[in-house]
């Protein structure tokens, strides 16, 4: 249970957070930490400071020390597989997203990084299942709408490859990914003026991208 005083010590943490004050975010969950070793919230959002840092073994020091203090945490299980994927453990995070999921069905971001798993491992039927139930729990879902297009696109599915990318389009205008397969599904059907088109809208929106 936590008390009064440490809520507010989160609260302010948090509210620094959330803001982008990272170190003044830090000093107060390591006071916190400083007198209650094991508070699961303070263990939590710290290791997620240091996930957007990039600071992946100390992130997964701190999320792996909340699960000890909190079992079965569906957003410390999520946040701990995104870590254990940039660390190359892809059964570890895979084991994590599927754990969060199992403890809430309808977690979005758990079931879109698994699909993600799918994706990189190439289980494109898996990864098609795992977009399409994150959107049904998050309409219009931009990214999940282009990596769906990707995947149908590795599947062969052009048509529908192209619906997904126009609908993450529309939903998330600034997304160059769309584009890309866009473009790559028109030059695979020989269409290469439209292929030109698409890519050049992705270079105008990402002039630095490589693909």
């Amino acid at each position: 249970m936590v008390t009064g005083g440490t809520l507010a010590r989160l609260e302010r943490g948090a509210e620094h957070h959330r803001g982008g004050r990272w170190d003044e975010a830090e000093q107060i969950y390591r006071e916190i930490l400083s007198t209650e070793p094991n508070q699961p919230d303070a263990l939590y959002l710290l290791g997620t400071i240091f996930f957007q840092r990039g600071a992946w073994g100390s992130a997964q020091l701190f999320l792996r020390k909340a699960m000890a203090a909190r079992p079965n945490h569906p957003e410390t299980l999520n946040n701990l597989g995104l870590v254990q994927e940039k660390l190359g453990r892809w059964a570890e995070a895979e084991k994590s997203f599927t754990q969060a999921i199992s403890l809430e069905p309808t977690y979005a971001d758990a079931i879109y990084n698994l699909a993600n798993i799918h994706r990189t491992a190439g289980r494109w039927e898996q990864a098609e299942e795992g977009y399409r139930r994150a959107l049904v729990q998050r309409p219009g879902w931009g990214e999940a709408l282009d990596n769906l297009g990707l995947t149908l696109r590795m599947l062969g599915r052009n048509d529908e490859a192209r619906r997904a990318c126009l609908e993450a389009i529309k939903h998330s205008p600034g997304l160059v990914g769309p584009h890309l397969n866009l473009g790559a599904i028109a030059k695979s059907e020989g269409n290469l003026l439209e292929a030109a088109r698409c890519f050049h809208q992705a270079v105008e929106l990402a002039p630095r991208h490589a693909s």
